[in-house]
């Protein structure tokens, strides 16, 4: 995963990455996030759902709105 980020950080320097909701939900973390930067005056919505296993994410998922 960091280097995935990475990389895509590394393309678009203005991006960013701004979690409005969170949701805990026993080993699961679920956001909601906006992502500006990445296209000009485009704010991106995706969902980001993560399986954590002692303290450490395991597997993650990515749902990106219309």
């Amino acid at each position: 995963m960091r280097e995935r980020y990475h990389k895509l950080f590394e393309s678009y320097p203005n991006m960013l990455a701004t979690v409005d909701k969170r949701i805990f939900h026993g080993k699961y973390v679920i956001d909601h996030e906006e992502i500006t930067g990445r296209l000009e005056g485009a704010i991106i919505e995706a969902v980001a759902m993560y399986e954590i296993k002692d303290d450490l994410i395991t597997k993650v998922w990515f749902l990106k709105g219309d």
